[in-house]
């Protein structure tokens, strides 16, 4: 019978929990680190141009409720 594994293993045997964020990010190959960062962009900038074809769609109504 076999015992479970206790956290998952990395190639090179260390724990993956026992890692940081960009301990576990450097880690990565070279590729797959540049193919992560391409759609992080990738998803940015379709935000931005998401949010001003919004702006322009639906412009902003004045309010009077501020009073002075």
């Amino acid at each position: 019978m076999s015992t479970p594994n206790s956290g998952a293993q990395s190639k090179a045997g260390q724990k993956a929990t026992g890692k940081t964020l960009a301990q576990s990010y450097i880690a990565l190959p070279a590729r797959t680190r540049l193919y992560f960062s391409l759609g992080v962009c990738a998803v940015a900038a379709t935000g931005l141009f998401v949010s001003d074809y919004l702006e322009k769609s639906y412009p902003q109504t004045s309010s009077n409720t501020t009073k002075s």
